[in-house]
């Protein structure tokens, strides 16, 4: 609808669309979970006794429906559409010596019309005072396989996130990207300054 008004002796046209009116975007559809996944990014490693209780470590795996049909809105009043985007958090438990292993599925959606796949998986830091996201681009992407990936990934930290610093063998690199079609290993610790 084109609204005109006199103002000041000149015509302003001023354009009103209904929230209904804008081109509308698919609904998307919800990911259907993958009733037998066959990758996985395996995640293992140590945190480090003397930091339990005071930094919990997450990881999140961010799965995306690549399908522009599958669009939604991000902002529905400037109309921004984005692809939809579905996060899990994956806690490690942790064993009597602090060490872990954790399964991530790659495939955990099935590929279906909205062409779901593993996007990221970022890292969560959390102490009593303060939260650290590093992601989801901070850590892994999903897409080809890059060069001189780490052959482990250590974040060392005293008794808060502040205190976190990134240690990789040198000529490693500190976010990488990982095939979503193929299984894989990573090594990431969380360790105590002192342990080194």
């Amino acid at each position: 609808m084109v609204l005109c008004r006199q103002f000041f002796g000149g015509v302003v046209a001023v354009t009103l669309f209904s929230m209904t009116g804008v081109a509308q975007a698919t609904l998307h559809e919800q990911p259907v979970l993958n009733p037998a996944p066959k990758h996985f990014l395996t995640l293992k490693g140590r945190i480090d006794p003397q930091l339990k209780g005071k930094i919990h470590l997450q990881f999140v795996q961010s799965y995306v429906a690549m399908n522009k049909d599958c669009m939604q809105y991000i902002n529905r009043f400037e109309g921004v559409l984005g692809h939809p985007v579905k996060d899990i958090v994956f806690t490690p438990k942790l064993d009597e010596k602090g060490n872990y292993s954790l399964l991530i599925p790659l495939d955990k959606y099935v590929y279906g019309r909205c062409h779901w796949q593993s996007s990221s998986l970022g890292l969560h830091l959390t102490d009593s005072t303060s939260h650290q996201d590093f992601g989801p681009e901070g850590f892994i992407v999903y897409g080809k396989t890059s060069k001189h990936i780490p052959s482990y990934y250590n974040y060392v930290c005293q008794d808060t996130v502040a205190s976190c610093r990134l240690h990789i063998p040198p000529g490693s690199l500190a976010g990488f990207s990982l095939s979503a079609k193929r299984s894989s290993t990573q090594v990431f610790n969380l360790l105590s300054k002192t342990s080194l």
